[in-house]
């Protein structure tokens, strides 16, 4: 779901993109608009990063190395 609109749905994700079903809601991000999703599973995004940032609050709290950064096969 995105923050912003709570009807918004991800209904699909995958390393490049993510889908979202918009039918029912208030908020119709455009190209290029910044949206916050909140995921329901995240191990293909970890993947695209050498590193993950931990927000408490808005606020950065700790940056974590991602070890297994490309290690798929």
């Amino acid at each position: 779901m995105l923050k912003e609109d709570n009807a918004a749905v991800l209904v699909k994700l995958n390393e490049e993109h993510g889908y979202l079903d918009l039918a029912g809601a208030a908020v119709r991000p455009r190209v290029g608009d910044r949206v916050e999703v909140i995921p329901n599973h995240c191990c293909v995004t970890v993947n695209l990063y050498d590193e993950m940032i931990a927000v408490r609050s808005g606020e950065v709290v700790e940056s974590w190395p991602i070890i297994g950064r490309g290690k798929l096969r």
